[in-house]
Protein backbone atom coordinates (compact mmCIF):
# COMPACT_ATOMS: atom_id res chain seq x y z
CA UNK A 1 0.00 0.00 0.00
CA UNK A 2 2.94 2.29 0.87
CA UNK A 3 4.67 1.56 -2.45
CA UNK A 4 1.83 2.49 -4.68
CA UNK A 5 0.75 5.79 -2.70
CA UNK A 6 4.77 6.71 -3.70
CA UNK A 7 4.19 5.89 -7.18
CA UNK A 8 0.90 8.05 -7.26
CA UNK A 9 2.55 11.10 -5.43
CA UNK A 10 5.18 11.02 -8.24
CA UNK A 11 2.69 10.60 -11.27
CA UNK A 12 0.93 13.25 -9.61
CA UNK A 13 3.74 15.55 -9.10
CA UNK A 14 4.99 15.09 -12.65
CA UNK A 15 1.62 15.83 -14.16
CA UNK A 16 1.59 19.07 -12.07
CA UNK A 17 4.96 20.11 -13.37
CA UNK A 18 4.69 19.13 -16.96
CA UNK A 19 1.15 20.38 -17.18
CA UNK A 20 0.97 22.90 -20.34
CA UNK A 21 -1.66 26.04 -17.79
CA UNK A 22 -0.18 26.96 -14.80
CA UNK A 23 -1.79 25.75 -11.62
CA UNK A 24 -1.40 26.51 -8.12
CA UNK A 25 -2.39 25.33 -4.52
CA UNK A 26 -2.53 27.56 -1.98
CA UNK A 27 -3.81 27.16 1.45
CA UNK A 28 -7.56 28.31 2.67
CA UNK A 29 -6.00 31.28 4.55
CA UNK A 30 -4.29 32.31 1.18
CA UNK A 31 -1.05 31.16 0.97
CA UNK A 32 0.89 28.87 -1.72
CA UNK A 33 1.58 25.57 -1.15
CA UNK A 34 2.99 24.97 -4.32
CA UNK A 35 2.99 26.32 -8.05
CA UNK A 36 3.85 24.46 -11.48
CA UNK A 37 6.55 26.27 -14.04
CA UNK A 38 3.91 27.29 -15.99
CA UNK A 39 2.50 29.39 -13.39
CA UNK A 40 5.48 31.12 -12.47
CA UNK A 41 6.03 32.26 -16.08
CA UNK A 42 2.80 33.22 -16.70
CA UNK A 43 3.13 35.73 -13.45
CA UNK A 44 6.62 36.69 -14.68
CA UNK A 45 8.36 35.30 -12.20
CA UNK A 46 11.62 34.24 -11.91
CA UNK A 47 11.65 31.05 -9.80
CA UNK A 48 8.94 29.20 -8.11
CA UNK A 49 10.22 30.99 -4.65
CA UNK A 50 8.87 34.62 -6.05
CA UNK A 51 5.64 33.45 -5.75
CA UNK A 52 5.76 30.97 -2.83
CA UNK A 53 6.76 34.46 -0.78
CA UNK A 54 3.62 36.13 -1.70
CA UNK A 55 -0.33 36.43 -0.27
CA UNK A 56 -2.60 34.80 -3.42
CA UNK A 57 -4.70 37.99 -2.66
CA UNK A 58 -1.64 40.25 -3.29
CA UNK A 59 -1.88 38.63 -7.18
CA UNK A 60 -5.71 40.09 -7.30
CA UNK A 61 -6.62 43.26 -8.93
CA UNK A 62 -9.42 43.36 -7.16
CA UNK A 63 -9.13 41.21 -4.08
CA UNK A 64 -13.25 40.85 -4.14
CA UNK A 65 -12.70 38.85 -6.67
CA UNK A 66 -11.26 36.21 -4.84
CA UNK A 67 -13.38 35.72 -2.39
CA UNK A 68 -16.45 35.02 -5.03
CA UNK A 69 -14.24 32.09 -6.15
CA UNK A 70 -14.03 31.21 -2.79
CA UNK A 71 -17.69 31.55 -2.61
CA UNK A 72 -18.03 29.11 -5.69
CA UNK A 73 -16.05 26.57 -4.77
CA UNK A 74 -17.54 26.13 -1.44
CA UNK A 75 -20.77 26.21 -2.96
CA UNK A 76 -19.93 23.83 -6.08
CA UNK A 77 -16.94 21.75 -5.27
CA UNK A 78 -15.97 23.38 -8.51
CA UNK A 79 -15.23 26.79 -10.56
CA UNK A 80 -16.22 27.12 -13.81
CA UNK A 81 -16.12 29.69 -16.48
CA UNK A 82 -14.41 32.35 -14.10
CA UNK A 83 -12.83 35.07 -15.43
CA UNK A 84 -10.66 37.76 -13.15
CA UNK A 85 -8.09 39.94 -13.63
CA UNK A 86 -4.18 39.57 -11.94
CA UNK A 87 -1.70 41.49 -11.10
CA UNK A 88 1.79 39.94 -12.51
CA UNK A 89 4.74 40.54 -10.45
CA UNK A 90 5.90 42.65 -12.75
CA UNK A 91 3.01 44.54 -11.95
CA UNK A 92 1.72 44.60 -15.25
CA UNK A 93 -2.32 42.82 -15.35
CA UNK A 94 -3.70 40.01 -17.11
CA UNK A 95 -7.03 37.80 -17.80
CA UNK A 96 -6.93 34.56 -16.37
CA UNK A 97 -9.56 31.60 -16.21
Amino acid sequence: MHAELEVTEVEYQALFEHMPVGLWRSSPDGHFLDVNPEFVAFFRGSSRNDLLSVPVSSLYVDVADRDQWRAQLTARDEVRNFEVRLRRLDGTVAWAS
